[in-house]
C-alpha cells in the first residue's frame, strides 16, 4: 500500500498500525513477496511532511477566513459610507430625515449581525451625526415660525434620544436653534414698528 498523506499523519501520531498484512490465498500455488525495509530517512520526510502540511492547514485557513471576513464587512462599510455621502449632497428634503434614521437603523443591525466591526460603527455613527445636523441646519434656513423651530427641537430631542446624534452635535443644533428663534422674533418685532 503507497504511503498518503493521511496514512502517513495517522502513523505520526500512532494511530494506525501498518506494519503488518493480512493475505489471504484461495488457490494453490506459489506465491513470492518482496519486503523492502523502509529506511529511517524517508519515515521522517513522511513524519515531518504530515505536521508541516497540518500545521500550514491550522494556520492559513482560520487566516484566510479572516481575512475574507474583514474583506466583506470592509465593502459593507464602504457601501454604507456612499449612502451617507449620496443623503449629504442631495438637496434638503422633508423625507431626508426618514432616510437617515433607517439608514441608521441598518447601521446597527449590521452591527448586531456582525456585517460590520464597532470600529466601522462608530465612524459611521459619527457621519450619521454630522449628516443629521447638516440637515436641521438645511431645515432651519427654510422654516419662518417659532412653532415650526419647536417641532424640530422636538425631532432634534428623539434622535439624540434614539441615539442618532451625538451630544457635541446635539448641543450645536440647540444652540442654532436659540438663535433662530431670537432672528424670527427680532424680524416680526421689526414688521409690528
Amino acid at each position: 500500500m503507497p504511503d498518503t498523506p493521511f496514512s502517513v499523519f495517522l502513523d505520526f501520531f500512532d494511530v494506525w498500525d501498518n506494519s503488518s498484512s493480512i493475505l489471504n490465498i484461495t488457490q494453490d500455488g506459489n506465491f513470492t513477496a518482496r519486503f523492502a525495509e523502509r529506511t529511517s530517512q524517508e519515515d521522517f520526510f513522511n513524519q515531518f511532511s504530515a505536521l508541516y502540511v497540518s500545521i500550514l492547514i491550522g494556520l492559513l485557513l482560520p487566516t484566510a477566513f479572516y481575512w475574507y471576513k474583514r474583506r466583506v464587512q470592509h465593502m459593507y462599510m464602504r457601501k454604507l459610507n456612499s449612502e451617507i455621502q449620496s443623503i449629504m449632497r442631495a438637496q434638503y428634503s422633508e423625507n431626508q430625515f426618514l432616510v437617515l434614521e433607517k439608514l441608521w437603523e441598518q447601521i446597527f443591525l449590521s452591527l448586531s449581525q456582525d456585517k460590520i466591526i464597532e470600529t466601522h460603527y462608530r465612524v459611521l455613527n459619527d457621519k450619521i451625526s454630522v449628516c443629521y445636523e447638516e440637515i436641521c441646519i438645511r431645515k432651519m434656513n427654510v422654516l419662518k415660525s417659532v412653532e415650526e423651530l419647536s417641532k424640530l427641537k422636538d425631532q432634534i430631542m428623539d434622535a439624540f434620544m434614539k441615539k442618532i446624534l451625538d451630544e457635541s452635535h446635539y448641543k450645536i443644533l440647540n444652540d442654532k436653534i436659540l438663535i433662530y428663534e431670537q432672528k424670527i422674533k427680532d424680524t416680526k418685532q421689526e414688521l409690528k414698528s
